[in-house]
Formats: structure tokens, C-alpha cells, sequence
């Protein structure tokens, strides 16, 4: 079982790496969201392959508006362009809405989808027995996330319920991987994680309050101290204080 492909043309590398592990094939691939840096190399497997995905995910990569231009080498940050006429067999074959099990005992994966944010369509991972879950882009890495509202139906204005609720709605964990970050994480990162987003969400809507601009309210942002390890990229912070303010 894999979690995501990364970008087109990994298929091969990531296949030697798990030759490292196991001689058995793969047999299952898990996108936890559409975009082309984690679906890139679905075509790149076997056709035996079960591919499985939010309902909303495979529904952004079957889409033919593939023309954003902010995908690799130009493509759709969609990825939708790669599962067009015969690659159309790689699309997801099984999907679900909140909640599915893959495998059971100690093989037992179960998927959790809580709502919109980083895209309309992430998936929660969670391998049972190692009490561990793969979070996707909802939590790339330690600092500020990319909202794709534009391409994929994301949302600033509900990214902090839908990572609170994984907080709350996912038992007995304590590994957290990553969509980005080199090393895992802890239990408590994912649960910091909430609190330094919903800390920015706050203050932008006291900041609306209070009369002050979008550009007013990015200025004077600054994270708490217990979060001065996070990283603030500037265009990360203008989208989410634009999109809180117009309630996307």
C-alpha cells in the first residue's frame, strides 16, 4: 500500500524503494488529494492497481477543466490532464464520502475525510496497528498551508474546523507523517498544528472587527511565541487573511 505517487516520472524511484522493504507488489494507492505533486505518477503503476481517493478527489481528476497552469510543467495543479482517454484506467476505483476501511487486523487502513480545506477532497490516513496517520497537505509541514480555493474547492474559513476535527475524530494515534516534512511528527504536533491556524483565523475576523484591511491585519501578524518555529510564507499568509475576509 502507498500513500500518494509525488510528481510525474517518480514512479519508477518509488518503486525501488519499497523494493527495499518487501518483494510484494503494490496493490493499492491512496491520493490523499488531487494535486499533481501527489497523484503524478498513478499512471506510472499497474493497472491491477486499486486506486483509492475522496469522492471529491476523483471527481477533480476525472474533470476535463484541466487549463489552470499551475500543475507540472504547466499542467492543471489538478493533475486532471494525466487521467485523460486510455490513462482514464488509473482513476480512483473505490471512493468514499467520510469514512472507509481498507484491510483489516493488523493490515487494518482506515480513511477519514472531515471536510474542506487544503483542497475539497483530503484524506486523514490511518494505519491501525502503527498508530500512525498520514495527514496529506492538511498539515504539509509546519507552517502556514496553501488554500487551493481557486482550482480545488479549498477553504480558509473551514481549514481550521476540518484539522480540529480530525484532532477530535481520530482515536489512538501517535505518529503524524506529513505531506511535505522530511521527518514524522507527534500526536500533539497535529494538535498544535489546530491551534496556530485557528490562532491566524481569529485574529483576522478580530481584525475585520475592528475595521482594519486585509492588508492591515497581514502587516501586524505575528505568530505566538510558542509557535515562532512555524513558517509564515508571505503569499500563504495574504490568501488566507483574503479568503477569511470574504468568508471562502
Amino acid at each position: 500500500v502507498l500513500v500518494d505517487t509525488k510528481y510525474q516520472g517518480y514512479g519508477a524511484d518509488i518503486l525501488a524503494e519499497v523494493r527495499k522493504i518487501t518483494d510484494l507488489p503494490v496493490t493499492t494507492i491512496i491520493n490523499t488529494h488531487t494535486h499533481y505533486d501527489h497523484s503524478g505518477s498513478n499512471t506510472e503503476f499497474p493497472e491491477t492497481v486499486n486506486f483509492v481517493a475522496h469522492e471529491n478527489t476523483a471527481a477533480h481528476l476525472a474533470s476535463t477543466d484541466c487549463d489552470d497552469g499551475m500543475g507540472f510543467e504547466g499542467g492543471s495543479i489538478k493533475n486532471c490532464e494525466l487521467f485523460q482517454g486510455e490513462n482514464a484506467k488509473f482513476l480512483p476505483d473505490t471512493t468514499f464520502s467520510t469514512t472507509h476501511t481498507l484491510f483489516g487486523g493488523a493490515d487494518q487502513i482506515d480513511l477519514y475525510y472531515f471536510g474542506r480545506g487544503h483542497t475539497d477532497g483530503d484524506t486523514f490516513v490511518v494505519f491501525k496497528e502503527a498508530r500512525a496517520v498520514h495527514t496529506g497537505d492538511m498539515m504539509a509541514r509546519k507552517s502556514l498551508p496553501f488554500i487551493d480555493a481557486a482550482n480545488s474547492n479549498g477553504s480558509a474559513t473551514e481549514f481550521g474546523t476540518t484539522v480540529q476535527g480530525a484532532v477530535a475524530g481520530i482515536p489512538d494515534v501517535d505518529t503524524v507523517i506529513t505531506g511535505h516534512a522530511d521527518d514524522p511528527h507527534v500526536w500533539q504536533d497535529l494538535v498544535d498544528y489546530a491551534d496556530f491556524y485557528n490562532d491566524l483565523l481569529r485574529r483576522t475576523h478580530q481584525g475585520r472587527a475592528a475595521g482594519r484591511s486585509a492588508a492591515e491585519i497581514v502587516k501586524s501578524y505575528k505568530p505566538p511565541d510558542r509557535y515562532s518555529d512555524y513558517g509564515v510564507r508571505a503569499s500563504s499568509l495574504e490568501r488566507i487573511v483574503r479568503l477569511a475576509l470574504e468568508g471562502r
